[in-house]
């Protein structure tokens, strides 16, 4: 092999190993409207449609709303967006996926969140959130 090819044959594996999927192609469990207390009077809500885009909405003493965008998953972690060009302060536009949605069986309680048992809810940077 030449030094072109093997640069070439590298490029391949690190451009495929960095490939985000849209999150609902693998996983529509994501699927829906999800809700975490960040304080008493504070929520944030993902909302993730089947199309695999959404937003995210900042709700307390004021009201915010993100644009919408594309979900993505890759390596246990949740995007939003593909870049993060102009992000709001606060804003996780990458989080860890800790626990991946699934089904209460048992009633708990998670920082400020309470969730139920049947309900369905995943924790993302250690935070719960339920499936609305």
């Amino acid at each position: 092999m030449s030094s072109n090819q093997i640069l070439l044959f590298l490029a391949a594996i690190l451009l495929a190993s960095c490939t985000k999927e849209l999150v609902t192609e693998n996983h529509p469990e994501f699927v829906g409207s999800w809700l975490h207390h960040t304080k008493e009077s504070h929520d944030r809500k993902l909302y993730i449609f089947a199309d695999g885009t959404g937003y995210l909405a900042w709700i307390g003493p004021y009201f915010d709303e993100s644009k919408t965008r594309k979900w993505f998953l890759a390596n246990d972690k949740l995007f939003f967006g593909k870049h993060r060009i102009n992000a709001k302060p606060d804003a996780n536009y990458i989080m860890h996926i800790d626990v991946y949605p699934t089904v209460s069986n048992h009633d708990f309680i998670y920082d400020l969140d309470t969730v139920s048992t049947g309900e369905t809810y995943m924790i993302l940077d250690g935070h719960a959130f339920v499936k609305q």
